[in-house]
This record gives structure tokens, C-alpha cells and sequence, in this order.
């Protein structure tokens, strides 16, 4: 996620526009500092931080970074229309941007967001323009939207059905593009079309021979592409699979001169402890490990949250305010210009134990996949019997409409809406079923790319949820990414010559879920005032009882909801920021 700010201002071209004269003034005013001109439309740019903004042969222009892919037709005639051009631009590159895209013939101009969600998309009209903007914080009060106003719908499906925070907003008078969406700029959410979704390569099979190859390919070509422009970066590392690919992959490209450090959180616990594989991995590829370790006995503050809910969405990407607080910190004192992390590769290289892989199997092979080995593998590792994984198989359950655990919604809650809770679940009763896990697991991964104080001071860069990374994985059946009955197994064979073999064929990992846990229990006066006492439990989306038995040290101990309370307390701050500036969205007050 890059927090560049960004705002572009969009009139009908060949409109003389008195209006847009009188904004590009207070932008000014405001610090901003004007980067492309053209019929009708100024992008402005911060200069502390100016986002990259290229204008392009074909009536485009992008904001961010754009990477041509190895085969590319960037050289043939500019299509004819916005969509037309929008695909060309998804299918011959990648990268971390949103496209403008012209109107030849003069009509309104369209945005098309990366399907990363790498730069954020927000849009709105005021007077006679229509802006598009990287967020509301740094925009003039004056250009912001005039009849902003809280929607208490969006904000009771975000406790429904947490994912929606990665496509919807719940500010009324505001519209949130989804990753892989194209637009006009201002039109209203109806009017998008999703020109790339997930379901589109589970649906195109990859016959490739050589899937490891193309993997270790795809990976490094990502990797290089989206760290050439850096010259000083910090890499995570964990200690897992994913963020030792990651940075292998750094290293192979030739960039390890180029990485400040390796930063790697130490859990206080055994369990979570991850040091040994952490120090394997840094030692192999040479790079200067900077292990911190991780107070989880330091209480929660919800107050933690106030310096990130001051934008259009909730601040899911920030949760983990202590490390939030102490990467934001290191990057500025190693003067980095990005972070790089292995989000990303638990959903495209699978992660997820489940069943489902065999149902897979059993619509690709038919009966014959009970004799499969897999099938005895695939029982190991789920740690059940054959009989009972073969069971789930042949009956999957219902598909996932996003839905979160559901234990603490309150009455006010209402139905599920019939709409999707993110656009790329969209029609996903047609995916396999382990497929669907999988595009599950995606959308949530999404929610990562969201604001936080270390994408405030450098660029956030997830190579592992790169389009093309994405793509390729999508396209492998999942019974291929986990052939060998385990997680990740097509991703450990390619990537095992990269890494020390303890790592690469690790199987235990280090369990920092009851960080969360012992974090609130620390903190448990003051939060418990903050949620029972708070805006959701009093519009009864929140469950009163339910949050009060949660809310104490045995029981926080013995259960994994930590999660989803620490959730609850960043969607509750954000709320109370907005009440403050914001009415409610008539003629629909909040739930009593």
C-alpha cells in the first residue's frame, strides 16, 4: 500500500471550468503541487511525497507505478474506448496504480484501479467536478465531499461481514473503487465494471508442464519490478515461507545491497519465538537481521487507533498498533523509502487445511481420486481420518458470502444483504470448492493493503499479491498447489533451492495469535469501557452480553476471538471520529 497522496480533479474537456480554476487555488493553498495538466483534468501531487504520475500515448494516465510484463503490445494502436484501454493496460503490465483513463470523443474521464488495490481509489463530485482522490485527509475542506454523512447500513455489514471494508465505504457521498474496477469518475457504484476478478483464472485452468517454474518466475519477476525504483528498503522477516521467498527472491535480483534491514518481531513465548529460522534464512542470502522484540504485555489502548481512523476506511491494516507504531519508527530512523513483506502467499500458495482440495480432486479425476495418495496425505495433514475427510468432500458446505465469526453481532444487525460483501466473490457458487477457499482467503488478504502509520512513512510492497502472482496461482488447481499433502507444497518444491531446507520444508510455524489475547487482558478496564460503553454496542450491532463475557482474562485466555475484539475496537474508533464530523445519512439514523 502507498499512502502517496494523490487528487485529480476532472471536468467535461472542453468545458471552460470557473470552478476548477477556484480548486487548483486552494490546492495550492493547501500545499499541493500540480503534476499533469490535460483537457479536462489537473492531477496534484504533496511534494514531501509526490506520488508518481506518468502520462501515457493512449489517453492515459497513471498514478503510481505501471510495469510492463515481458510480452507486451504497449506499441499497437490505442484502443477505441476507456474499458478497451483499461484491459490493455491490466493484461500487458502490473504494478501498485490507478489508471485515468480519456475519453476520446470528449465525454467524462474513467479510473481504473490495479487489481493489488496497492493505491487507493476514492471518488466524489463537488459542483461541477468530479475528483478522484488517494483519501480526504490532506484534501482542502473545501473540495471535500458537501453532504458527506455516516451510512449506518455500510458500518452494520462491516461488523456482518468484515471483508466489505476492502470494497465498500461508509461514508455517504464517497465511493470506494474495488481492486480490478473501472468507473467514471464520481458515477455512482452501479455504474462500475469489474474488469478483473479472481474467478476469471480459476476458471482458466493452467496446463502449464513446469508450474514450479513458472512460479519462481513469476515471483522474481514481481519482486524485481516492484522494488527497482527503491533505493533503500527494509524487508520483514518472520522466520515462515512466505517472507523468506519474498526476500530470496530480493537477493536473486540482484538488490541486497539495497535492504537496510531485515526486521524480524521476536514473540515473548516458545511458541511464538521464531528466531532460529529467521537467523537461517538472513545468514543464507546475507542479510543484516534486526530482530525486536515484541512486548505482549503491553495493554491495548484504543486511544492507539486515533492517528489512522482519519480516513475513508477503517483501519484493518493497522490492528497490530504496537508493531504498526515500531515499524513507522524504524523506517524513518534507516531512512527507507518501502517496506516489504510476504503478505499474500497463504492464499495464493495455500495455506488453508480443508477438505475442499479433495472435492477438487474429485471433480478433475472422479472416483479415481480415492486412490490417489493424496488422499491419505491430505487426511495426515488435516489430522483426521480418511473416511471423514472424503465424507466433507463429497458434500462441500455452503459458499462463504464473507460472513465473520457472527458470535458478537448484535440484534440490529439485520439480514445479510443480497449483494456480495466484496465484488470478487461475485458468482463464486461456480468455483470448485477449494478454489473457493482460496478466493476466500484472497479477498480477506486484501484488507492488508489498507492505511497505517508505516504506509504514512514509506511504500507497503506485497509481492506475493502482485496481479500476476495472483493470476498463476489462481489458474493451478488447488490439488496441484498442494500436491505432496501439505500446505504450500508446490511453492516448497519451487522454491526449495532458494532457501535453507529447514525453512523451506519447515512444518511447524510460530503462534503470535495470543499476543492479541494477552494484550487486552493488560489493557481490559479501558477497553471494556470503550466497547460497552461505545457507539456499536449503543446502535446494537454489537452484542452488549456477549462482548462483557468475552471481555475477561479466563475467558480471552482459553478462546480465539482476540482477533475479532481488537477489530472491534478499530471499527469503533473509527466511527467515533467520523460522529464527530459527520451527520448521520438520511433519511436512515443509526439502530436504536
Amino acid at each position: 500500500m502507498t499512502s502517496r497522496p494523490y487528487l485529480v480533479l476532472t471536468w467535461r474537456a472542453g468545458a471552460a471550468n470557473d470552478t476548477a480554476a477556484v480548486a487548483a487555488g486552494w490546492l495550492r493553498e493547501a500545499g499541493w503541487t500540480l503534476a499533469v495538466a490535460r483537457r479536462g483534468l489537473s492531477a496534484w501531487v504533496r511534494p514531501e511525497r509526490p506520488a508518481p504520475v506518468t502520462e501515457r500515448s493512449d489517453h492515459a494516465l497513471v498514478i503510481g507505478r505501471w510495469i510492463p510484463r515481458a510480452a507486451s503490445s504497449t506499441h499497437d494502436a490505442a484502443p477505441a474506448t476507456a474499458e478497451a484501454r483499461a484491459r490493455r493496460l491490466c493484461r500487458d503490465g502490473f504494478g501498485g496504480y490507478v489508471a485515468l483513463l480519456e475519453d476520446p470523443a470528449g465525454g467524462p474521464w474513467c479510473a481504473f484501479r490495479d487489481p493489488s488495490g496497492a493505491v487507493e481509489a476514492l471518488a466524489w463530485t463537488w459542483a461541477d467536478l468530479a475528483v478522484l482522490a488517494s483519501g480526504l485527509e490532506l484534501a482542502p475542506a473545501a473540495l471535500r465531499p458537501a453532504r458527506l454523512a455516516l451510512d449506518w447500513r455500510v458500518i452494520a455489514d462491516f461488523v456482518r461481514r468484515p471483508v466489505a471494508m476492502g470494497s465498500a465505504v461508509a461514508l455517504d457521498g464517497l465511493q470506494g473503487l474495488a481492486p480490478g474496477e473501472l468507473r467514471r469518475v464520481g458515477a455512482a457504484a452501479e455504474a462500475g465494471v469489474q474488469l478483473w476478478t479472481p474467478l476469471h483464472w480459476v476458471a482458466h485452468p493452467d496446463e502449464d508442464p513446469d508450474p514450479e517454474l513458472r512460479l519462481r518466475e513469476t515471483v522474481q519477476s514481481a519482486v524485481a519490478g516492484l522494488l527497482a525504483p527503491y533505493g533503500r528498503v527494509v524487508v520483514e522477516l518472520s522466520g515462515g515461507f512466505d517472507s523468506s521467498v519474498v526476500a530470496a527472491a530480493l537477493v536473486r535480483a540482484g538488490l541486497a545491497d539495497r535492504v537496510a534491514a531485515a526486521l524480524h518481531y521476536v514473540g515473548d513465548r516458545r511458541e511464538a519465538d521464531e528466531r532460529p529460522w529467521a537467523q537461517a534464512i538472513a545468514a543464507h542470502l546475507g542479510l543484516p537481521l534486526q530482530p525486536v522484540t515484541r512486548p505482549a504485555d503491553a495493554a491495548i489502548d484504543p486511544a492507539e487507533f486515533a492517528p489512522v481512523v482519519r480516513e475513508a476506511r477503517p483501519p484493518y491494516a493497522a490492528l497490530d498498533t504496537a508493531r504498526d507504531v515500531d515499524s513507522a519508527e524504524r523506517l524513518q530512523a534507516l531512512g527507507a523509502e518501502a517496506i516489504v513483506t510476504g503478505k499474500g502467499g497463504d492464499s495464493n500458495f495455500f495455506q488453508m487445511p480443508t477438505p475442499a482440495v479433495l472435492a477438487d480432486r474429485l471433480r478433475a479425476k472422479g472416483l479415481a481420486a480415492f486412490a490417489d495418495p493424496a488422499g491419505p496425505a491430505m487426511a495426515r495433514w488435516l489430522r483426521r481420518s480418511l473416511w471423514s475427510v472424503s465424507r466433507e468432500a463429497l458434500r462441500p458446505g455452503p459458499v462463504w458470502s464473507g460472513e465473520g465469526p457472527g458470535r458478537f453481532g448484535g440484534a440490529a444487525l439485520g439480514e445479510i444483504p443480497a449483494a456480495p460483501a466484496h465484488p470478487w466473490l461475485a458468482g463464486l457458487e461456480a468455483a470448485p470448492p477449494g478454489k473457493r477457499v482460496q478466493v476466500a482467503a484472497l479477498v480477506g488478504t486484501q484488507l492488508s493493503v489498507g492505511a497505517s502509520r508505516r504506509s504514512r512513512v514509506a511504500d507497503v510492497v506485497q509481492p506475493l499479491l502482485a496481479q500476476p502472482v495472483m493470476e498463476l496461482c489462481l489458474s493451478l488447481p488447488s490439488w496441484r498447489l498442494l500436491d505432496g499433502g501439505r500446505d504450500r507444497a508446490l511453492a516448497r518444491r519451487a522454491f526449495a533451492g532458494w532457501l535453507p531446507e529447514a525453512v523451506a520444508w519447515r512444518r511447524s510455524k510460530g503462534m503470535l495469535t495470543s499476543i492479541y489475547a494477552r494484550r487486552l487482558a493488560a489493557g481490559l478496564g479501558p477497553v471494556r469501557a470503550y466497547l460497552l460503553d461505545g457507539v456499536l454496542v449503543g446502535a446494537g450491532l454489537l452484542d452488549r452480553a456477549a462482548i462483557e463475557a468475552a471481555l475477561c482474562e479466563e475467558a480471552l485466555m482459553r478462546s480465539t476471538e482476540a482477533f475479532d475484539l481488537v477489530t472491534a475496537c478499530a471499527l469503533e474508533a473509527w466511527v467515533r471520529r467520523w460522529q464527530t464530523l459527520v451527520p448521520d445519512r438520511p433519511p436512515r439514523p443509526r439502530p436504536a
